[in-house]
């Protein structure tokens, strides 16, 4: 599995720890802010020593935020996510501070540490953090998280939460990565109706020289694909040509989907019925005559499905404005599970 924020909520986890037990009242400590957030759920990624000898915790903290059928936030709210290296392989202790690249036992890493606000459609904003620290502490067996930081745009940022930390083992890839999927091979044909379809360019959304579009696809009855492509920058209309499978952001390829900590979708995938399809081979042929798209999918999945779909009427692509300002540059590394990834969370 890849490092990545999905921004999307631990739907199941969460629901079945907060199933467990009686809530209790969540009171701040005397040396937090009047005006700190209480942070409703704590989900972290356990990367173990991948990126240094320190033990790595991509944790994220969330206010109490409605989600919709994916597991994505639908709702109103802010998230935190700290990038945190542990001096143990249990999250330690103590006061984490921020630092750039050490990857140091105690220290909580720039590049992955952000601050979320999400609006009442779900749409958010992500703002960069410059300083601050993060204390963890144990009170029994739950965790008590004391945020205190200054985001990209001197805006002091508080939070706390206290509670049970869902963490999620990515230390290696496992077959949840590909959960949902029937394991004997099936073929199936979607055929798409002319009004349901939606295209959307996230520019140079993983800052690897090529544009990011997501491509989804609905047909009559309920069947779902995403694909999630790449073409050369600045595109202002649906790219034509032949998309094949690969994990390079190439222009002209097609991310492989799978599951994000065994939860979330993303990627190129398909939804039918009850079944999800990985998409992994196999490839997808754009073109255009007289400003009608035909869209042909002769997919392949994980476990060696079959799906085709195929698309013909018109395609507008709509571009995703980012704030460029709310948040640093980013130079992300490059590793098997530390690329950039997302969740596609457009719906119909």
């Amino acid at each position: 599995m890849k490092k990545i924020f999905s921004l999307v909520a631990g739907v199941s986890l969460l629901i079945f720890a907060a199933s467990c037990e009686k809530e209790q009242p969540i009171t701040p400590p005397v040396d937090n802010t009047t005006d700190s957030l209480i942070f409703a759920t704590a989900t972290a990624g356990y990367y173990g020593t991948e990126y240094s000898e320190a033990y790595n915790y991509y944790t994220q903290l969330a206010t109490a935020m409605q989600v919709d059928s994916t597991g994505s936030y639908a709702s109103a709210g802010q998230v935190a996510t700290l990038d945190l290296y542990s001096v143990d392989s249990v999250l330690t202790e103590g006061t984490y501070t921020l630092s750039s690249g050490t990857y140091a036992a105690g220290t909580f890493d720039v590049e992955y540490t952000k601050w979320y606000e999400f609006d009442d459609t779900g749409a958010y904003v992500e703002f960069g953090i410059k300083s601050g620290t993060v204390k963890v502490a144990k009170s029994g067996e739950k965790y008590v998280f004391t945020v205190n930081l200054i985001d990209s745009l001197d805006k002091v940022r508080t939070g706390y939460f206290t509670g049970d930390l869902v963490v999620q083992d990515q230390t290696e890839s496992t077959s949840d990565d590909y959960a949902g999927e029937p394991e004997t091979p099936t073929q199936t044909t979607l055929t798409i109706p002319s009004d349901s379809i939606a295209a959307s360019n996230y520019g140079d959304y993983y800052e690897v020289g090529t544009d990011n579009i997501s491509l989804e696809m609905w047909d009559a009855n309920g069947g779902y694909i995403a694909l999630e492509l790449f073409t050369e920058k600045g595109a202002t209309s649906l790219p034509v040509g032949t998309f094949n499978f690969a994990t390079t952001y190439a222009a002209n390829t097609l991310l492989p989907g799978a599951l994000f900590w065994g939860m979330f979708p993303t990627g190129s995938f398909a939804a039918v019925n009850e079944d999800y399809f990985w998409l992994e081979g196999g490839s997808v042929t754009i073109a255009l005559t007289e400003n009608v798209y035909t869209i042909t999918v002769a997919a392949t999945s994980h476990f060696g499905s079959t799906i085709n779909a195929t698309y013909t009427g018109a395609v507008t692509l709509e571009t995703v404005e980012t704030e460029a300002a709310a948040a640093p540059a980013r130079n992300f590394a490059r590793s098997a599970k530390k690329a950039p990834h997302k969740h596609i969370t457009t719906r119909r």
